[in-house]
This record gives C-alpha cells, structure tokens and sequence, in this order.
C-alpha cells in the first residue's frame, strides 16, 4: 500500500535536488554583443506595438555590474518599421529607424528618458521557478523584476542547463531570444559609439 502523499513527496524531493544541483546564475560579460530575435507581441514599455526582428545588440556594463550603455539594431520581416536602431544611456535614447523596406533616409527620435535595462548580473536577484524547454534546450526558468524607464517590470529568463548559457528573456508582451552572447573582452570598436549623421526630433517615452 502507498499512501496518495507519497508521490508528492518524491515530487518535492526531486524538484529540490534538481534545483540544488544548478550551476548559479551566469551574468553577461562587461562588453557583451548579442544576436538574436526579438518578439513585441503588444505595445509596452518596450515596444510600439506587435513585431518581430532579427537583431544584433552591444551592452556595456560598469565596474559595479551596473548598465551603462546599450546598441541594438533590428531589422524586420515585417512590412513596418523594417530597421530599427537604439543607443540607450542611463538618462537618453536615440531611435533611429525607417517605416518600410522603401524608406531612403532614417528617421530619429530624441527621448529625454534613459534606462537601466538591468545590470550585469540581473540573473543574480531572480528566484528559480522551474523547468522548461526553451528552443529544444532543457533550461532553468527565472523570475526577478527591473527597471525600466522609472517603471518594475516583472520578468522571466531562461539559462540553458547544459552550458549556463543565457537564452533570452520575456517580459510585458516582449520576448528576446538570445542565439549567440560573446565576451568582447575589453571593449567594442569606437565605431559602435557613433551614431549616424540624422537630425534627431524630441520625443516623449
């Protein structure tokens, strides 16, 4: 006779091993370049509205694991905003962008409202919530919250289990699917820095 609490038991005892036995939470490397897609399902904090873009991204962290400073450029499938183009600071942004695959000259936007994104070590002040399979890869799902634009966004992150890699991260009708993160060791080329030569107009977050 087994008694109908014993398969919880087990259940529980093997979620708790399988928890100890992960390797803790990797953070981004300093000079961090990323490739990726990116999926904005409705409009947010984040994004416009429903899109859905390949994308190559430069973070740079400080010495205390803190952002600061972010590129990414997207382009998409999609027939709106085909490319788009974002320098983030701690306290502005710059958008870059052209609307259709026709457009001939990009477009910009100025906001006076920077962000945190989240640090280096995001993963760090997350609580392990599970297993799931994230692109085929058995992965450790995290949640944790950040800030972005003075705003706590609730998030979920992935890490691979079999390398501790990072897979990406979903969060208010955004998800980033991390394909590649590289250690660009001690900094990017000065070209990352530049931006193109477009007059910017203000804008508002």
């Amino acid at each position: 006779y087994i008694s109908q609490s014993r398969p919880s038991m087990i259940a529980v005892i093997f979620v708790l091993c399988a928890a100890a036995a992960l390797a803790a939470p990797p953070s981004l490397p300093f000079y961090a370049q990323i490739q990726g897609q990116v999926q904005c399902f409705e409009k947010s904090v984040y994004c416009a509205g429903p899109i859905q873009m390949t994308f190559q991204a430069w973070f740079q962290f400080n010495a205390d694991n803190t952002f600061n400073f972010y590129r990414e450029d997207g382009t998409s499938s999609g027939p709106m905003l085909y490319y788009n183009r974002e320098y983030v600071y701690r306290t502005e942004q710059y958008e870059y962008f052209l609307m259709t695959s026709q457009s001939s000259s990009l477009q910009c936007v100025h906001l006076q409202s920077g962000s945190n994104i989240f640090d280096r070590d995001f993963l760090s002040n997350a609580t392990y919530v599970g297993q799931e399979l994230v692109r085929g890869r058995p992965a450790a799902v995290y949640a944790g919250t950040w800030i972005v634009f003075n705003i706590p966004q609730h998030f979920f992150s992935w890490v691979a289990l079999d390398d501790n890699a990072i897979l990406g991260w979903n969060s208010t009708g955004v998800r980033y699917d991390y394909y590649t993160i590289t250690d660009m060791g001690s900094g990017f080329p000065a070209d990352i820095f530049l931006h193109p030569n477009v007059t910017c107009t203000p804008g508002s977050q």
